[in-house]
């Protein structure tokens, strides 16, 4: 008898037909039962795995066993002319069965689901239910306030690994498509990274996110085609709101960014306004190279000079192929922002053009706005700045640009707005300790210490470990009165935060501050040796904090040289209509050391004009020491002190104390953050 032959009489073939059919359908029953439930996406995976490994097993067993009406034998004791008769009819049925219940799923699958938007000559392929008018739970707080989404990283299935960059940067555009919907507020990356840190099923992570769904997805790219999987997951209930498959062209790729972004907008029940509509219609580019390009510039930071340095040219040679690319433009402004903090003053200008350029190309960008407003923030132009940062929020409330805005009104003075800022900003970032910081710095301004304290407590239990959290504790407890405990808090943490260049800068200009030069002093020098003499107030301070050190102990001559470059550098800026307070209140500190009060007056009184309303700051400022019995210094101390409690005034008349009190009270995102820590910003 040949193989063939033998393969039907025991079976084989149909034992694996009934395999298939039976396995499809559990997998279905799998697919709806797990998601509804919330469990993670690795049980449904590990399930498909499990059946087909268990595929070749049920080829084995059905080729040595037979099922008779006796019992279940060895094949090989089965007369050959009963055996295919006596399993054959029963697998037969079963198949019969299998296939019908598949037919009925399919057709109403097909009847019952409602059309998606049409995709063009490639046509998506719904792999799960699209969304039904009133089924998501957030339909009602969509209408009213709208609703919290986090988009998860998409897994990147492409076979090349040096793809991976592709699924980052749609993770990244699907995210901005989204965050251009007025009724949805869109959780940023860096809060939705630390939430997977910490491991937490999907409900969990919503929960700590304070999110209604949650879209997750995977990309695979492979030579000229792409297919993305997309699928939205109401938070609370686990239920698959929407899903479906798109399989195009590569070229098509901002197709499937438009038609995921109406998809959820419809599943979530959030209305678009014309406008919102044509900005989510209407591509970035038409050259899918230059979108690559500006896709892979996105994977090297800019924090470093070499990582910055190879994001500069990538979209350089992306804005060469497409002059048209607004974001692209944009974001190599931004990173010549960064070159220029780096230490390329020639930079900032670059940064300026290439902002006007990203302006002249979309005037509705708000990237564009922010990288403008950065390039005036470099420069010091504060008005300028401020509009330009407030204009990107004008366009999109929950723009990235909150956080900024909000430390640059602080800044200035406008305490009151910028901790209605940052709040909106940290419940788009709850579990992000740089937000927090930027929160506490506002708190700071504001000398609301009991609030400072208690909101520094809520991240310390939270587990948000940062080095500016540190810094900021360490300038409370030093306005309080406990320098022993403030420069204990600091040499912890330069054990702690070693290699953070910004912590160990700042740290040790407190230590500077409270006069005490123990193990800083040799990394102050350094710093003052390779900061240039430039209008950058990041590399101004740290030849000013050097120069008190040489002041301090009797080198008076050099101290003098460096403190006279500050003054003429500021002299400069400050007919140019330019530089933040602090600067002011640098020169005012100054003059106070060299012995000059009349001219550290006047420097202080300027730098109350312009903003600087930190009081408490000055009472134990020991620069200061031999102007404080002068009633005209008093006066401008007084000045500050009423300027900041109108602002504490309107924090509380506009509700926004009673809000930063109940996002204590609640604990914000303590459970999932509990026992993470983050080291770097």
């Amino acid at each position: 008898m040949s193989l063939l032959a033998e393969l039907k009489r025991r079976n084989v073939f149909r034992v694996g037909a009934a395999y298939v059919v039976v396995a499809w359908l559990l997998i279905q029953v799998c697919d709806i039962l797990l998601g509804n439930f919330g469990a993670p996406e690795w049980v449904f995976k590990s399930f498909v795995a499990l059946l087909v490994l268990g595929f070749p097993l049920a080829l084995l067993l059905s080729w040595a066993y037979e099922l008779t009406p006796v019992g279940v034998k060895r094949a090989a004791d089965v007369a050959a002319a009963t055996s295919g008769s006596q399993a054959g009819k029963p697998i037969d049925w079963l198949i019969l069965a299998g296939i019908a219940v598949v037919i009925v799923v399919m057709v109403a699958d097909r009847v019952w689901a409602p059309a998606t938007t049409e995709l063009g000559d490639a046509p998506a392929k719904i792999s799960e239910t699209a969304p039904q008018p009133g089924t998501a739970p957030q339909a009602q707080r969509a209408a009213e306030e709208g609703v919290f989404i986090a988009v998860l990283p998409f897994d990147n299935y492409s076979p090349d690994p040096a793809d991976a960059y592709f699924a980052s940067g749609m993770t990244e555009e699907i995210t901005s498509q989204l965050s251009r919907v007025s009724a949805l507020h869109v959780i940023s990356r860096t809060a939705v990274s630390r939430a997977l840190e910490s491991r937490l099923s999907l409900a969990e992570i919503a929960a700590t996110l304070g999110v209604g769904a949650v879209l997750e997805g995977s990309v695979r790219k492979s030579g000229d085609m792409v297919r993305i999987t997309t699928q939205l997951v109401d938070a609370t209930s686990g239920q698959h709101l929407w899903s479906t498959d798109f399989d195009r062209e590569l070229a098509d790729v901002f197709g499937i960014q438009r038609d995921v972004a109406l998809a959820i907008a419809a599943a979530l029940q959030a209305e678009l306004s014309p406008g919102e509509q044509a900005r989510i219609e209407t591509p970035p580019t038409d050259n899918v190279a230059a979108y690559q390009l500006y896709l892979r510039s996105r994977e090297f930071s800019s924090v470093g000079i070499a990582t910055n340095r190879t994001g500069i040219e990538l979209l350089r040679q992306a804005v060469a192929l497409d002059p048209g690319f607004s974001d692209a433009w944009a974001r190599l402004s931004w990173r010549y922002t960064w070159a220029a903090r780096l230490g390329d003053l020639d930079a900032v200008e670059e940064a300026f053009t290439t902002a006007r350029r990203a302006l002249d190309v979309d005037p509705e960008s708000p990237f564009a706005h922010f990288a403008l407003g950065s390039a005036y923030s470099v420069s010091e132009e504060i008005e300028e700045n401020i509009a330009s940062f407030e204009q990107a929020i004008a366009l999109d409330p929950d723009h990235f640009t909150l956080t900024d805005l909000s430390y640059n009104n602080a800044l200035t003075g406008r305490s009151a707005v910028a901790l209605a800022q940052i709040t909106r900003a940290v419940r788009l970032s709850r579990n992000v300790p740089n937000t927090r910081w930027h929160a506490a710095n506002v708190l700071m301004r504001l000398g609301d210490e009991q609030r400072l304290e208690n909101w520094l407590d809520l991240a310390a239990a939270e587990g948000l470990e940062l080095g500016r959290l540190d810094m900021e504790r360490a300038w409370l407890l030093a306005r309080q009165g406990r320098s022993g405990e403030a420069l204990e808090l600091l040499r912890a943490g330069r054990e702690r935060w070693d290699g953070n260049e910004e912590f160990e800068r700042l740290s040790a200009a407190i230590q500077v501050f409270l006069g005490d030069y123990q193990d800083v002093r040799s990394f102050i020098e350094r710093q003052a040796e390779i900061a240039p003499a430039a209008r950058l107030y990041v590399f101004g301070a740290p030849r000013s904090v050097f120069a008190q050190v040489l002041l301090d102990e009797g080198e008076v001559a050099r101290a003098t040289a460096l403190f006279e470059e500050t003054l003429r550098i500021h002299e400069e800026m400050f007919d140019e209509g330019r530089g933040w307070p602090d600067r002011w209140l640098q020169s005012a500190a100054i003059h106070a050391l060299l012995g000059r009060p009349e001219e550290s007056l006047q420097w202080l009184q300027r730098s109350f004009d312009a903003g600087f309303y930190v009081p408490d700051l000055l009472a134990v400022d020991r620069r200061f020491a031999t102007l404080r019995d002068d009633p005209r210094f008093q006066d401008i101390v007084a000045q500050m002190a009423d300027a900041q409690a109108v602002q504490r005034a309107r924090v509380e008349a506009e509700g926004i104390a009673a809000e930063m009190n109940a996002m204590i009270a609640a604990g914000l995102g303590r459970s999932a953050s509990a026992g993470t820590a983050e080291a770097g910003q």
